[in-house]
């Protein structure tokens, strides 16, 4: 047996040593080879700017995350490690958007990742967050990839040639060629709920702030009402304003038994109290009697439903009943019995019983 050279046996050391430190620090190549949206009543988020805005997310995701990966372009797929696929659609009132990552060697494996949102702006911030979740899941589903693909048998090789030149029987049959270099498996894989990781963006916090005007209401005759939202079941409710017993500050808290949709039916309980003014008469002859409209508590419970007019504005209708919980709430001035007449106007007037109202509005956060 001839023997190797102890040159030539270090060159082929070295190049053992190297080659998967090469292979370790090659970037994996990305290529995103669609998107989808079924959304077209909204101009930023169709197909097309779905598109530009996933591309600019990969791109800025690939810059802050240096020698990890690359962007390849459409025309090169036979050199990408791995694929990504993207739709949009709406999920209710939220909207959802999937992207699928898929190796392009074998053995092939995919990854579903979706994230879901609120607000119709696709922010660059946003987008590049999204990407860079995307670009961690295709580093981790390549390692994945490699780890299966060293646990596979090695490929069959047909039989050396007989003596005499004569080929074995039964030759291994060759690997069939893909009949497409694109790979359809993501856009047959949207549906699919397997290894599914949902990362949203927003978790149903919202601000409301509207006008606000009704009979009995917790806001008064008119008045502003806000409410923060910090999860889609629950809602902190403050309503201001003024009625016939003075100003009125109503704190209530609202429970929404369907979550966020564009008809949100609610229930509300809470207090709203009534800080009180001065009421009065004149009489024919010069004189008058003032009363004082003392500090009332009220207990409130009331139904409505919360209705989105687009994607920000709100209008919602309420109805139900108040119980005032204190009665001796008019102090004459002057020590004399109130006024008959002017008795019957503050029992009139005063909170409790049916209540109405109606709040418009916008959504922030």
């Amino acid at each position: 047996m001839r023997s190797v050279s102890p040159g030539v046996r270090a060159g082929v050391v070295l190049a053992a040593t190297l080659l998967p430190l090469c292979v370790i620090a090659a970037p994996l190549r990305l290529q995103l080879v669609r998107c989808d949206s079924s959304i077209t009543d909204v101009p930023e988020l169709t197909a097309q700017a779905f598109l530009e805005r996933t591309t600019s997310g990969l791109t800025k995701a690939i810059e802050l995350e240096k020698d990890k990966a690359t962007l390849v372009s459409a025309g090169e797929l036979e050199g990408a490690d791995l694929l990504v696929a993207g739709k949009l659609g709406r999920s209710g009132e939220k909207f959802r958007l999937v992207y699928i990552v898929q190796t392009n060697h074998e053995p092939k494996l995919h990854k579903q990742v979706a994230f879901e949102f609120t607000s119709s702006r696709l922010s660059e911030r946003g987008m590049t967050v999204m990407a860079q979740e995307v670009l961690a899941e295709a580093v981790k589903l390549e390692e994945a990839r490699k780890e299966q693909a060293a646990m596979l048998p090695p490929p069959e090789v047909a039989s050396a040639p007989a003596p005499g030149g004569a080929q074995s029987a039964s030759p291994a049959p060759a690997a069939e060629a893909p009949s497409q270099p694109v790979a359809s498996a993501p856009a047959e894989t949207y549906e699919e709920e397997a290894e599914e990781e949902r990362v949203p963006m927003r978790r149903g916090t919202t601000l409301d702030v509207g006008l606000a005007a009704g009979f009995n209401s917790p806001s008064g005759v008119y008045g502003l009402e806000g409410e923060y939202r910090p999860m889609e079941q629950v809602g902190f409710q403050l309503g201001v304003g003024a009625g016939a017993w003075g100003y009125r500050v109503s704190p209530l808290v609202r429970a929404y038994p369907f979550g966020r949709r564009s008809l949100s039916p609610f229930a509300e309980g809470g207090l709203s109290f009534n800080l009180g003014t001065e009421s009065s008469i004149s009489y024919g002859n010069g004189q008058e009697q003032t009363v004082d409209l003392l500090f009332t508590p009220v207990a409130i419970l009331s139904f409505g439903v919360r209705a989105n007019m687009g994607d920000h504005a709100y209008i919602t209708p309420r109805v139900g009943w108040g119980w005032r919980l204190r009665q001796d709430n008019v102090r004459s001035r002057d020590g004399q019995d109130v006024d008959a007449i002017l008795d019957l106007v503050n029992t009139l007037s005063q909170h409790g019983g049916f209540l109405f109202g109606l709040t418009a509005g916008v959504s922030f956060m």
